[in-house]
């Protein structure tokens, strides 16, 4: 009988589960743990007050932590606030050749579930290691194609990432193993449709990635078997999922792990819209323009970055952190992109509303042929005395070559503490203390830090 794609699949991504060389990867974890951090944080800073009122009018009591809240519920509904929180603030980090964010759904599955169990330093590193794997992989092999048909990667194939850390965690087997991945692939989805007409509803597809993932997850752990080939066929995840799929990048690459591919986002917005904003600060910085200085604006990026997100008109904070225009705006006026740039201040200023009206977003072909390799963008602003001013990002910051360092990320975190009303030097000395320890009910005591005065 010919070995399937599952198979295939997963004796590598078991072998990796039991391999992991957690001192060489440990490091870039705890790295991704303290982004996650700054992300879930300002997202408190941003929803708490809707997610308060799921919490206390809907949801169940029970005894799960729901970061920023003294009020505990159940498991369920601590993994849809959670995810929720994880991924609003547009802050969480990704991997540009999956077009996904794996560390939202991951971590906040793994902290969630786990919060009255112990894990092992060594056990946590190869769930995330293995999390990220099982996530990019999947993705980067239908990309771009999958984005094309509309689907959001970060729910779809964060699903898979999610169900397969917490099946290291659990220390399934090999058939435990490809049980898990076989039922979620039969349960994964996230439409790219909540990104129009203004939809706050981008999130949701992190908390459905995160709960359908836990599912998946239990149900493989009572025993209940998934397909065998749910790759193949034309009902299988590839023939639903992609337009083409590269088989290639299904192979495991221990040398090579995908989260040492994750980027780290300096800027509180879609990732697409970065290299504008940074063009914009550099213009900002060498010609100090004013706004009633500038005529007009345009934006040279690649075609995958302008769908959903060349939009001028720019209803709620949603779709700003979402917006070509609004970004470079924001760079150009503010000289700064942070979480504070993303606003309703910002909204309501006359002068970033008027200015994002005048910005135009193209494509440009050679930048669409080195995507993703390359996430290139230029501005061009032409002024009231008909002089004209460019600069060109082929790199934004964040990217592995052109790192934020752990300094960047600290004052990323105080930046979300500062925002969401929280104590800095209490959450940052929990973070840097369980540095290679057991990881033990993370948001419990992350919320202790956040509300303890």
């Amino acid at each position: 009988m010919n070995m399937g794609l599952l198979e295939k699949f997963i004796d590598d991504i078991y072998e990796l589960s039991q391999s992991v060389n957690v001192t060489h990867i440990e490091e870039q974890v705890y790295t991704c743990m303290l982004d996650y951090t700054s992300a879930i944080i300002g997202g408190c800073g941003l929803w708490k007050d809707r997610v308060a009122t799921l919490v206390e009018n809907v949801f169940e009591l029970g005894e799960y932590e729901v970061v920023g809240f003294k009020q505990t519920t159940s498991l369920q509904d601590a993994l849809l606030s959670n995810g929720l929180l994880s991924h609003v603030a547009e802050l969480d980090d990704g991997v540009i050749d999956g077009i996904i964010h794996p560390g939202a759904p991951i971590f906040t599955a793994i902290f969630t579930v786990w919060q009255k169990m112990e894990i092992e330093w060594s056990v946590f590193v190869k769930a995330v290691v293995v999390g990220y794997e099982v996530a990019c992989r999947i993705s980067e092999a239908i990309q771009p194609g999958h984005k094309l048909l509309g689907y959001h990667a970060s729910g779809t194939c964060g699903t898979l990432g999610v169900t397969m850390a917490l099946a290291v965690l659990a220390h399934f087997d090999k058939k435990r193993m490809s049980n898990a991945l076989a039922i979620s692939l039969a349960s994964s989805h996230g439409t790219l449709k909540v990104l129009e007409d203004g939809s706050e509803l981008k999130p949701y597809n992190i908390a459905s990635a995160v709960i359908n993932g836990f599912i998946a997850f239990q149900m493989a752990n009572a025993g209940f078997e998934g397909a065998k080939k749910p790759f193949e066929g034309e009902a299988g995840f590839f023939a639903q999922m992609g337009k083409e799929v590269d088989y290639s990048k299904l192979i495991v690459k221990k040398d090579a792990l995908c989260i040492n591919r994750a980027y780290f986002k300096p800027y509180a917005s879609c990732r697409y819209t970065h290299p504008a904003i940074e063009a914009g600060m550099k213009l900002r910085e060498l010609y100090g323009f004013q706004a009633d200085d500038i005529k007009s604006v345009e934006v040279a990026t690649y075609s995958i970055a302008i769908r959903h997100h060349d939009h001028t008109e720019v209803p709620n904070v949603s779709s700003a952190k979402m917006c070509i225009p609004f970004g470079a705006v924001v760079g150009l006026l503010k000289g700064s992109g942070g979480i504070d740039a993303f606003s309703e201040d910002s909204l309501a200023d006359s002068r970033i509303k008027n200015l994002t009206r005048k910005v135009r977003v193209v494509e440009n072909s050679e930048y669409s042929r080195q995507f993703p390799k390359k996430s290139i963008a230029t501005m061009v602003v032409i002024t009231e005395d008909g002089k004209q001013y460019s600069h060109t990002i082929d790199c934004p910051k964040g990217e592995p070559k052109n790192p934020m360092t752990q300094s960047d990320l600290f004052t990323k975190l105080e930046g979300s503490c500062c925002y969401a009303g929280f104590n800095y030097l209490k959450i940052k000395g929990y973070i840097q203390g369980i540095r290679h320890n057991k990881v033990i009910n993370y948001f419990g005591n992350l919320n202790k830090a956040i509300l303890e005065k």
